[in-house]
């Protein structure tokens, strides 16, 4: 499956910090080729713009949802193998995708703190009902 991207990756460009949070660095070039672009392994540029989008433009938070991504693709391939002298276990990967995504979540909220984002206002709860608005529909409506 083809993960288009800019290639080499721009590490100036929120697109760019979040592949190599990732380690989705190397890549191929796209076959026909395009100039400027190559086929990645994991992401392409547009489901990590969706990662960034999800996060509100967080980097952090982004390379959290990648991750989770990840770790989706990891369970729903993991397995078991044993023979006679070896044994291969890879169905706790996607638990390791989680909990790196946790820590890159935190990462996302610190920063977010950091930056003020995080603040919260109350809501004030109105004492009554406004009469003059359920007036306007029949009686059997308001309750």
């Amino acid at each position: 499956m083809a993960n288009p991207g800019v290639a080499p990756l721009d590490p100036s460009t929120p697109v760019g910090q979040v592949r190599l949070n990732l380690g989705d660095t190397i890549y191929a070039p796209l076959d026909p080729p395009v100039d400027g672009q190559g086929d990645y392994n994991n992401f392409s540029d547009d489901a990590i713009e969706g990662f960034i989008a999800a996060a509100s433009g967080n980097p952090a938070s982004a390379t959290g949802y990648g991750y989770l991504q990840l770790a989706a693709i990891a369970a729903s391939s993991g397995s078991n193998v044993v023979t006679d002298d070896l044994q291969v276990d890879t169905s706790k990967r996607a638990t390791e995708f989680r909990q790196i995504a946790a820590a890159w979540f935190g990462r996302g909220a610190d920063a977010d703190s950091e930056a003020g984002l995080n603040a919260y206002f109350n809501i004030v709860p109105y004492g009554g009902y406004i009469q003059p608005a359920l007036s306007a529909f029949p009686t059997h409506w308001r309750y």
